[in-house]
């Protein structure tokens, strides 16, 4: 019987997919048969659902990054741009951001090839792409629970149109209410 109710909100809620989704693979199915016999084995979740969550990726506009470290590189303004900067180079930036700064300044500002994810995010995905199975149609979500996923904007720059109480538009793994579903 499945219990739990999971809720992650932006990278949490990949935390939490992440999560549901190992807690599903065979190999870690024969591991806690071996550690807990006839305990408890996966996730034990009936619902996930994750709140402004960058599925995709968080696109955060080069340009924007370039400002921020070029005014970090002036000695007058560094001090007004310090914080921006720390959550720019933060562990939690670099994992979900889709194109990163560190990218592009490791590629000598290449014209050619004008952003890179930064390592952190590559390694996220391949870790994702590690759980897909044939059985669960090469997803990368998990698959025994259900899942109900809200955003608040579009991810393509466009205003979102209101969904009043009681409407709902559904997305192709059954995602149910809000703004926008992307999955």
């Amino acid at each position: 019987m499945h219990e739990n109710i999971v809720i992650g909100g932006s990278m949490g809620g990949l935390v939490c997919r992440y999560a549901l989704k190992k807690m599903e693979s065979t190999e870690y199915i024969e591991e806690q048969e071996a550690l807990n016999p006839g305990g408890i084995i996966g996730h034990d979740t009936n619902l996930f659902i994750s709140f402004d969550v960058p599925q995709q990726g968080a696109n955060v506009p080069l340009s924007l990054q370039l400002v921020i470290e070029e005014l970090y590189n002036d000695s007058i303004l560094k001090e007004y741009v310090l914080d921006f900067r720390n959550q720019l180079y933060s562990s939690a930036s670099k994992t979900l951001a889709t194109n990163h700064i560190r990218g592009l300044i490791n590629n000598n500002y290449n014209e050619y090839y004008p952003s890179y994810p930064e390592v952190k995010r590559n390694q996220f995905l391949a870790d994702l792409e590690a759980l897909r199975t044939e059985e669960d149609g090469n997803s990368v979500y998990p698959g025994e629970c259900r899942i109900i996923s809200v955003a608040n904007r579009s991810g393509r720059g466009i205003r979102q149109h209101y969904v009043s109480p009681g409407n709902s538009k559904t997305g192709n793994r059954g995602c149910k209410w809000g703004w926008e579903y992307r999955f």
